[in-house]
């Protein structure tokens, strides 16, 4: 019977059991700090590109803001023009040309032209029927000076013959002169009058002081008396602009005058009391404030969008100082760590 060895051989190691056989090896600090700096680092790099969307976000914004200028829908259902035919467009357009010129004189003098041929045409046939009878003579006038009355039927302007109140009109807005003489019938016996204004004054539409039986809303603007009224209203209201923003209030004035003018041969049978009855001097005053209005707006817009985007841009340094900061806590833990590892292998080779 063979008995057990009673002693064991005391070069053999001693076997440990139990958990702290499987125990990892700690990591190093070095490690830590690495990781950490790699989180640290794709942090400041989700922000940059968080802060890069948003400054490009506020960009297309500011770029996207404009003025939104009267469009002349706007005004067809103010004066309520939809219920009138507007000439047709032509073949291949959606709108007319606008009115334009080689200067904002010249645009507003096309403009005012338009206008004027708008006018006349909604009067022309009805004023041609009418015989030119005085109907009235304000007090103080130049026609009350000359010793025209109530019932005095005009015959002529200079040599000009007139046989209707249209022809008196349209003439008397062309004479461009102090004085004008005039051939009036009474009682059937033809006697001469003439018109005349201070040395500081010209006879124009306005002044002379005859007055007719006419339909009411009916005028007649001569190509003269046009170009008067350009002038007027660049001195009253487009001066009343910003110079900045003048040229665009012409061009948007000529865009919509050319479309309103499509609407004047269904104006021919309108007084001032129908509907769709279009007043120029609503229309203008309807498009000045209008512009106004939007380009306030417009400017109040700019002033949001840019403050927006100078906020979203005040971050982008404190973005572009947390991923400079980032990288280097990044690199200077990588240099650490690779130097530790570097120690490491020397210790254990020695």
């Amino acid at each position: 019977m063979t008995e057990s060895n009673q002693n064991p051989d005391p070069t053999t190691e001693p076997q440990i059991d139990g958990p702290e056989q499987d125990m990892p090896t700690p990591r190093p600090i070095s490690f830590w700090f690495l990781a950490a700096s790699g989180v640290l680092l794709l942090l400041s790099l989700i922000w940059m590109g968080s802060v890069g969307s948003q400054i490009a976000s506020k960009s297309t914004t500011l770029s996207q803001v404009t003025p939104k200028l009267p469009a002349f829908e706007q005004y067809a259902r103010v004066a309520k023009l939809t219920g009138l035919t507007p000439t047709p467009l032509e073949r291949g357009t959606t709108e007319p040309e606008p009115i334009r010129g080689s200067s904002a004189s010249d645009a507003l003098g096309a403009i005012f032209a338009s206008f004027a041929a708008f006018e006349n045409t909604r009067s022309e046939g009805r004023l041609k029927q009418l015989r030119p009878m005085v109907s009235g003579v304000e007090m103080d006038s130049p026609a009350y000076r000359a010793g025209i009355r109530i019932g005095d039927e005009l015959a002529a302007i200079g040599a000009t013959d007139v046989n209707t109140v249209f022809d008196f009109m349209i003439r008397i807005g062309d004479v461009n002169d102090k004085t004008v003489g005039l051939v009036l019938r009474r009682q059937g016996r033809l006697f001469n009058a003439t018109l005349a204004v201070p040395t500081d004054q010209i006879i124009t539409a306005q002044n002379h002081g005859l007055m007719f039986a006419t339909p009411k809303g009916l005028n007649v603007v001569s190509r003269l008396e046009a170009a008067r009224l350009a002038e007027r209203f660049e001195r009253d209201f487009v001066q009343a602009v910003s110079s900045s923003w003048r040229g665009v209030y012409i061009e948007s004035l000529g865009r919509l005058a050319a479309q309103l003018s499509r609407y004047n041969l269904s104006q021919r049978e309108l007084g001032a009391d129908d509907v769709g009855y279009v007043s120029l001097a609503s229309f203008l005053m309807w498009h000045h404030d209008q512009f106004q209005r939007a380009i306030d707006n417009y400017l109040a817009d700019l002033q949001t969008a840019t403050i927006s985007q100078a906020q979203v841009l005040s971050l982008l340094g404190d973005a572009v100082m947390g991923l400079v900061a980032a990288l280097v806590f990044f690199f200077l833990s990588l240099w650490f760590h690779f130097r530790r590892q570097a120690r490491e292998a020397e210790v254990s080779q020695a």
